[in-house]
């Protein structure tokens, strides 16, 4: 690997302002290294490492087709227009690269063919229509990405080829599937970019979705348990069975068939009541005690409905599996202890999930399926990626750990400042405000402020919207991508954020400069999976709080943290307002956990940090 990122390398020769840095060198030679032995390999590597790089160029040349999965959509779209381009210039040929969607993502053309424009239901759906049709003539994906528009979820899901409703290789339209396609473009590439969700797809059907792979890659591997946890659940929603039974309508109409009324009734009646029952008005609730008497009559309605569509061709059949597939779902409600699953409910839907996806993964995706890379910039929670690897059940693999190449303790400032109440105090919303109102006059704007909730973030904005000289964004107000496109060009703006924006956010230049982070980023209590897991700790002997909360909780820190420095030239202010961190024991485990740069405890430093007009500014 000394010849790909050495000085003088070829990356040295093919990418402009490329720099040899021993992290990435290790790294590439430790998933060189797996890729060579089969054994799995777990790696932290820091901000600015070139993770991305030291994957890629070991993966292909490796002789293996190699999967690398994202957890978002942002890191895919760097891999494919930037990351891969440098690595196939530095190997001098030409790569074989496709990347890899869920079956949502595509036009389906059996759904366009059959029904037409009786899938637009609403007003704005005809306008859409008019550049989408255009479009479906034009494309060769059928990729909503390339849309020259957003759709409507409503109108894409009427036009997307959906997992549920697909009916697969014996579709009469197979060989002009846009699915299929890219599906048997991945089947004849060296490299496929796919995403973790589509990774767990393919587990939970036991194969099929991804081709048959030699290794695979998770970057942003720290949200694997996540994404694991909701691919080997469940859900059953008023959405999901009102789609059903319209999909039901339609084809009746279409094929002149007839399924009877009081059979689509008995569905849409025992699914009001199941559900009128149980769902609150906001957040989730756990159900301990599901009521039989009302999942049984929803169970035994969709089984009816499956018999009813029995017989009448291939369309009806797939709606009968459809059927049978939310009846199962809605049956693993009836008994929450089975297997170690926690149910809940949310409004409009009941869903479950295992409490531990460790058993699991092990028996179907370490000890049998492909060399699996690890990487991530937020894997351990001390020397080791211990608790990482135990949650996910890795028991075999290599660790390494190497460090960003940033120079935190001159590009950076922790402020930790005096006199915070505790932030279980009535008085706490008020001081973060006060401080961040304060702080924003100091970074003049161009700041991040991630609160621990959405109650606090509603707080922030009525403190801060009209009263401070900067255009304030806020998470929910527009899409994501748009609120960080706006922030990026809008130098002086505030983001207000919580949940998401902890992670994946990449703003490198001026425009963070100040990152504020109201209270440390325990999961709130009463949240019903995050409720299992403490309890299956106990029950297993350990400590809930030091051996899941606390742990889990300076990981997302850590990933909070990693907002700010994004390049060897930024320079900012990471403000953590919570007091325990000073004032609880376990408050040094989080800071021995963080980038070792220099503490504050008053605004004087912050000023001084920002420089002489910031000083003036403030009065000091």
């Amino acid at each position: 690997m000394h010849d790909a990122f050495g000085p003088g390398g070829a990356l040295a020769r093919t990418l402009a302002g490329f720099e040899s840095r021993p992290e990435q060198a290790a790294l590439a030679d430790a998933v060189a290294r797996s890729l060579t032995s089969g054994e799995h390999l777990v790696a932290e590597a820091g901000t600015g490492t070139g993770k991305s790089l030291a994957y890629l160029i070991p993966s292909l040349e490796s002789g293996e087709r190699v999967v690398v999965a994202t957890a978002t959509k942002a890191l895919q779209t760097q891999l494919l227009e930037y990351d891969v381009p440098a690595a196939a210039r530095a190997l001098g040929r030409k790569v074989n690269v496709e990347i890899l969607k869920g079956r949502a993502n595509y036009v389906c053309r059996r759904q366009l063919s059959t029904f037409g424009q009786m899938l637009l239901r609403e007003p704005r759906d005809e306008e859409a229509w008019e550049v989408i049709e255009p479009w479906l003539e034009e494309t060769v994906t059928g990729d909503r990405a390339e849309l020259p528009i957003e759709p409507s979820e409503s109108l894409w899901a009427e036009l997307a080829v959906g997992s549920d409703r697909c009916v697969g290789r014996r579709c009469a339209l197979l060989s002009s599937c846009f699915a299929e396609a890219a599906r048997q473009r991945a089947s004849e590439a060296e490299l496929v970019i796919a995403n973790h969700a589509l990774y767990f797809a393919d587990i939970a059907a036991d194969g099929g979705v991804l081709p048959e792979h030699g290794a695979v890659v998770f970057d942003e591997a720290h949200r694997l348990e996540e994404t694991a946890a909701t691919w080997l659940g469940g859900r059953v929603s008023r959405h999901a069975i009102r789609r059903l039974t319209l999909d039901v309508e339609r084809a009746c109409r279409d094929e002149k068939q007839q399924v009877p009324a009081r059979v689509l009734d008995r569905v849409e009646l025992a699914t009001d009541r199941f559900l009128a029952a149980v769902t609150p008005a906001t957040g989730r609730r756990r159900l301990r005690e599901p009521p039989l008497e009302l999942v049984r009559p929803l169970v035994e309605a969709l089984a009816d409905l499956n018999h009813a569509l029995a017989g009448d061709g291939e369309g009806f059949e797939t709606l009968g599996r459809r059927s049978l597939a939310l009846a199962a779902t809605a049956e693993a409600c009836l008994d929450p202890d089975t297997e170690g699953r926690v149910v809940w409910s949310e409004p409009d839907s009941v869903a479950w999930a295992p409490v531990d996806v460790a058993t699991e993964l092990r028996d179907r995706l370490w000890r049998e399926g492909p060399t699996a890379i690890l990487v991530s910039a937020t894997l351990t929670t001390g020397e080791d990626a211990r608790f990482v690897r135990r949650r996910l059940g890795l028991d075999q693999a290599r660790e390494l750990v190497v460090g960003s190449p940033f120079d935190y303790r001159s590009q950076a400032l922790l402020y930790l400042p005096r006199g915070m109440p505790d932030p279980r105090a009535d008085e706490f919303g008020a001081k973060v405000a006060e401080e961040v109102r304060a702080l924003l006059q100091l970074s003049e704007g161009r700041a991040l402020v991630l609160t621990s909730s959405y109650r606090a973030l509603g707080e922030l904005k009525a403190s801060l919207q009209g009263n401070v000289p900067y255009e304030v964004l806020v998470q929910g107000e527009a899409p994501r991508e748009r609120l960080l496109e706006r922030f990026r060009s809008e130098v002086s703006s505030v983001l207000l954020a919580t949940s998401t924006f902890w992670q994946g956010v990449d703003i490198p230049g001026e425009a963070l400069s100040l990152l504020v982070i109201d209270k440390l980023p325990f999961s709130a209590p009463g949240d019903p999976l995050y409720e299992a897991r403490c309890e299956a700790v106990s029950k297993a002997g350990g400590d809930w709080f030091a051996d899941f909360a606390l742990p889990m909780a300076m990981l997302q820190l850590r990933q909070g943290f990693g907002r700010l420095i994004r390049s060897h030239s930024d320079r900012g202010v990471v403000a953590i307002l919570d007091p325990r961190l000073r004032t609880k024991a376990y408050g040094r485990a989080f800071l021995a956990a963080l980038p070792h740069a220099p503490m504050a405890e008053d605004r004087v430093a912050v000023a001084s940090f920002f420089g002489t007009s910031a000083v003036a500014a403030a009065g000091f």
